[in-house]
């Protein structure tokens, strides 16, 4: 698949391979939340608008894609780095967070991004790899892998607004190898643009600061959950992280979430053997406590789940919904057009 899109000020615009484009708009006609804005072309929209059209394309390109496609978002004058949708996945997370105002959200609508598709089990970075950007999670989920002979360790999985190596800032080396759980979109993000970000809004920067707090507040609850508790109660609390996790950013709302591990990933999280995953898997069914078909988990009794796992989100530091700052910006004159 060989498809380019471009985002300027005001359009949104299509290239590529004739073929792939009739797949990727006929898959995109099938999406009923796909705003229809041909009859009001130029007329004022918001920004998060014009972003929410472009997340339509994007998540379509990845179900469309066979599992070896690459494609990449660039701008219509070449360069691959661009500002855009990407920002609104990590303002929700950082608004999860702490207060930010709609000031400090318009100064993530200026993030330049390369967006980029990553198959499963790809890596996004290596260990010793050396980076100077970060990697923001849109769709689907990464993890950080450790891999010892024969044998590997998930030491951590991240949702969409994540940014797994954001500690890259500071130490520009990666101690792992970073990759996806099947297929993932990312915006690989330099790390001047944070660096510069900080230095502008103290609110911003606490912010940042906070995100990388929760992450070692979540290794230290994994560390607890590989050495306190017994296999059913292991993946049980990780279904509920990885549940609240997605909540946080608006997904998962409906305690339905895309898978984001086989069972054999399970096992390397939850330091368990594969077949010891599958009779776990199969226990929490046989309790009706949860469904596994396919690529969908489906949580039939979260507070069954939530006893079992004894699990308590405080340490996840996720604010509630009530006490969020509206994420407001201001209205931009744009169209969506096809090239």
């Amino acid at each position: 698949m060989n498809i380019n899109i471009c985002e300027s000020t005001d359009s949104l615009w299509i290239s590529g391979d004739e073929i792939d484009i009739l797949r990727l708009f006929g898959s995109l006609a099938a999406a009923t939340d796909l705003p229809n804005w041909s009859a009001s072309l130029g007329s004022p929209i918001t920004l998060q608008q014009r972003n929410a059209a472009a997340g339509i394309i994007y998540q379509t390109l990845m179900q469309v894609s066979p599992a070896s496609a690459k494609w990449e978002l660039t701008t219509c004058n070449g360069p691959v780095m661009q500002a855009g949708f990407a920002f609104s996945k990590l303002a929700d997370r950082l608004a999860s967070l702490t207060n930010l105002t709609a000031h400090d959200l318009e100064r993530l609508a200026d993030m330049p991004s390369a967006i980029a598709h990553v198959g499963t089990h790809q890596a996004v970075l290596r260990r010793h790899d050396e980076t100077d950007r970060c990697c923001l999670v849109l769709q689907g989920y990464l993890a950080w892998y450790l891999a010892e002979g024969q044998h590997g360790q998930i030491t951590s999985i991240h949702v969409p607004g994540d940014i797994p190596d954001l500690h890259t800032l500071y130490q520009p080396h990666a101690e792992g190898n970073l990759v996806a759980l099947g297929s993932a979109v990312v915006a690989l993000v330099p790390h001047s643009f944070f660096h510069e970000l900080s230095a502008r809004s103290a609110a911003m920067s606490r912010a940042l600061l906070l995100m990388q707090l929760t992450d070692l507040a979540i290794q230290r609850d994994w560390t607890l959950n590989l050495g306190s508790r017994d296999a059913l109660a292991r993946v049980a609390h990780l279904i509920c992280e990885i549940t609240e996790r997605l909540q946080s950013v608006g997904l998962a709302t409906d305690l339905s979430l895309a898978s984001p591990f086989t069972q054999s990933d399970l096992a390397a999280a939850c330091g368990i053997s594969p077949v010891h995953a599958n009779r776990t898997v199969q226990e929490l069914r046989r309790r009706n406590l949860l469904r596994w078909h396919g690529k969908i988990m489906t949580i039939v009794d979260w507070p069954g789940l939530v006893r079992l796992a004894g699990f308590d989100p405080a340490y996840l530091r996720t604010r509630p919904l009530a006490d969020r700052a509206p994420s407001q910006c201001e209205p931009v004159s744009t169209a969506v057009a096809v090239a």
